[in-house]
């Protein structure tokens, strides 16, 4: 009866890490082929096609309102994960993000979608009449 119940527990055990191994296979994706042009992250918040920057107020606005709401997801900090997500979206008169699109993955999906929320999270932004684009980095002090 003993060794019946060690084979079971061993796999559930089995079922168990293969369930998370592809947990884990999920959460990170590919990096999209698209590029995105290099830039001091979280100190540039640029127009979308005309590449122009916004001015120095309006690009503090954003980048302080994301940083105030940007949380480190727990599963990704405690496996390591770091990244730069970078996201393009457009503002409403009303100051809603909207058309929220990564053009660059961090690497890891859980960092991702943790960005678009954050994204949402952030507004009111002041009106603009353009697409902008952000990075939103992740990183660890303790490596």
């Amino acid at each position: 009866m003993e060794r019946g119940k060690a084979v079971n527990e061993g796999k559930e055990r089995a079922s168990m890490e293969k369930k998370s191994a592809e947990h884990m296979r999920d959460l990170h994706t590919e990096p999209p082929v698209s590029s995105f042009p290099s830039y001091d992250e979280g100190k540039r918040v640029s127009f979308g096609k005309e590449k122009e920057t916004l001015s120095p107020d309006i690009a503090a606005l954003i980048a302080n309102a994301i940083a105030r709401v940007k949380k480190y997801p727990h599963f990704a900090r405690k496996r390591g994960m770091e990244g730069t997500v970078h996201v393009s979206f457009s503002i409403s008169t009303d100051g809603i993000p909207q058309e929220i699109k990564i053009l660059k993955s961090s690497g890891f999906r859980i960092l991702d979608l943790a960005t678009l929320d954050i994204i949402k999270q952030a507004a009111p932004f002041p009106y603009i009449d353009s697409r902008i684009e952000v990075p939103v980095a992740y990183r660890l002090k303790d490596k």
